[in-house]
């Protein structure tokens, strides 16, 4: 692979961790502003989307290792949340 080919992993990783990081808020805002059984499954959802988020950060973390290695230039921010 070549450096840029790091940087577009590493961006689409940054993006995975950022929709994953939306989409988990956007079930808390939910579980908010619910009640009853439709809660449980918000609850669901958002222990899934806290594994799978846990889950995307630490691939990126990889993925951004990677790139290093390839010498990808300086897009390396610490965005994980």
């Amino acid at each position: 692979m070549n450096p840029e080919a790091g940087r577009r992993a590493l961006d689409a990783a940054d993006d995975l961790v950022d929709s994953l990081r939306l989409a988990h808020s956007a079930v808390q805002r939910i579980e908010n502003e619910l009640y009853g059984p439709v809660l449980g499954d918000a609850d669901n959802v958002s222990q899934s989307l806290h594994r799978v988020r846990q889950a995307a950060e630490q691939l990126r973390a990889e993925v951004e290792n990677v790139a290093r290695k390839m010498g990808s230039g300086s897009h390396f921010s610490a965005t994980a949340t």
